[in-house]
């Protein structure tokens, strides 16, 4: 028994009826922009779990967020994941730092993040 030849959407040829797919899917794209910026997020209200707003509550929904973005991530996606999420992190929290210069902040917080 002979199984059929298996045709990829891409070398199927589109019909004047159907628009041809792009290879950049937006909705994909967008998708993915959304879970970045979710990520910074979720870091930005776990800082805000911390010392000077201490709005506890935060803290649980943010790891929540994080693990539900993670979920189903590759290992690649979900470093960047987590790296967003330590920059919104850490960013709130080392304001401090501009104290002793904006550069030295900015130079430290994604050291720190990563």
């Amino acid at each position: 028994m002979q199984t059929p030849p298996r045709t990829s959407v891409s070398a199927r040829s589109a019909s004047p009826d159907e628009p041809a797919l792009s290879p950049v899917h937006q909705p994909r794209r967008r998708n993915r922009l959304a879970r970045l910026a979710a990520a910074s997020l979720a870091g930005v209200a776990a800082a805000g779990a911390s010392a000077p707003w201490e709005q506890r509550w935060l803290l649980p929904l943010a790891v929540a967020a994080l693990v539900f973005l993670l979920h189903g991530s590759t290992l690649r996606r979900a470093f960047l994941l987590g790296l967003l999420f330590g920059l919104g992190y850490t960013v709130l929290l080392t304001a401090w730092m501009r104290a002793v210069g904006t550069d030295v902040w900015l130079l430290i917080s994604p050291v720190v993040a990563v």
